[in-house]
């Protein structure tokens, strides 16, 4: 055996492969066979989950801990760790993400090694962990190009999701975005939406790895089918942890139309 999962995918790929060859059909009825799901209630092992802010799986990660966390069988319920770092996918033990690059601390390669021998400990030599301790761990991101004790460091929580409260923001006149609303009544934005010229996804959560990661937004920004609404310069660090949801009301002439929000930090040279 060349090795085990998830360490080395190619090799795993290619001994799929050799026992069942490309052609036969199973790769094209199999999964419309699978009843619907998920069922995490069959789950009985352990787990490590493993992710990034830049990973384009991150939400199917951190649905996975939940799941097997919360309802799984017996031997999974409350025995799952999860990491989230600063990365793109599988890039883990990089510090350079996207056109960024963060602090050495943030190589997460020590961390999930660590993790990882402490769930097979467990698993498959009866070595307990102590599932007692903080099980999450996650990056907090900030400025590169700026050291501070607030951003740019790991920190640790038994559960996920954390303890929050929902911080509102709105849209207001003036292309203003504050955690206060205007009341203005019937505001309208409009702009030309041509779907064959559409906006790119640049960055971010994208999944071809020369593309995703942070990147310089201000070339999307400026094009004439995004609307920009900005908050006035932060006096104080603005700290966001979870999911972030948006809320929009929209007409369209189009029979099919994309709408998406993205929320970007603005770096003190625009």
């Amino acid at each position: 055996i060349e090795s085990t999962a998830p360490d080395n995918y190619d090799y795993q790929i290619g001994l799929i492969f050799k026992f069942h060859p490309k052609n036969i059909a199973m790769y094209n009825s199999t999964s419309l066979s699978i009843p619907l799901g998920p069922h995490y209630s069959n789950v009985t092992v352990r787990a490590l989950h493993v992710g990034g802010w830049y990973d384009h799986f991150l939400q199917g990660t951190i649905d996975g801990y939940i799941g097997y966390d919360d309802m799984g069988a017996t031997r999974a319920k409350g025995y799952q760790k999860m990491i989230i770092g600063p990365w793109t996918h599988v890039n883990f033990q990089s510090i350079k993400q996207g056109e960024l690059t963060y602090p050495q601390n943030s190589n997460g390669y020590d961390l999930v090694l660590g993790w990882e021998q402490e769930v097979f400990d467990d698993s498959l030599l009866d070595i307990p962990a102590n599932w007692d301790k903080e099980r999450v761990a996650y990056y907090l991101m900030g400025s590169v190009d700026e050291e501070s004790d607030q951003w740019n460091y790991w920190r640790y929580a038994y559960d996920w999701p954390l303890d929050y409260v929902n911080d509102t923001w709105y849209f207001n006149a003036g292309e203003v975005l504050s955690n206060v609303s205007s009341g203005t009544i019937n505001m309208k934005c409009s702009y030309l939406y041509n779907p064959i010229d559409p906006v790119p996804n640049l960055g971010g959560q994208n999944q071809p790895f020369d593309l995703c990661g942070p990147m310089d937004q201000r070339d999307i920004e400026n094009r004439g089918d995004v609307l920009l609404f900005e908050t006035d310069n932060l006096t104080e660090p603005v700290e966001t942890v979870g999911r972030i949801w948006g809320h929009l009301y929209v007409s369209s002439n189009c029979t099919d139309t994309d709408f998406t929000i993205k929320l970007t930090d603005v770096y003190p040279d625009g």
